[in-house]
């Protein structure tokens, strides 16, 4: 099921949601499209009232679709797993 985010195309920079328009490396993610077109008309209207102005031209939606997923496992030992933070709290 792909989720999504708005990307200013300028900085790369993804919003973070709410009714400001602020912009971080990480942004928010909208898990359906539904939410996300609910609050960008949220948005426009909070905007068009404010001295902020409409949206803006430069953000664009990406669509993050899951392409594969496997136990962490695969990528790392059943040993390390087991063992990291064995040692939390012990005195030498």
């Amino acid at each position: 099921m792909p989720t999504y985010k708005i990307r200013d195309t300028k900085t790369g920079l993804f919003q973070v949601g709410g009714s400001f328009s602020w912009f971080t490396s990480v942004g928010k993610t909208w898990s359906n499209l539904g939410s996300l077109k609910t609050h960008l008309s949220l948005l426009r209207v909070y905007e068009t009232s404010s001295d902020k102005g409409p949206l803006s031209d430069t953000w664009e939606v990406v669509e993050y679709d899951e392409v594969r997923t496997f136990p962490v496992s695969e990528i790392v030992s059943n040993e390390v797993i087991k063992t990291s933070g064995s040692n939390k709290g012990k005195s030498k």
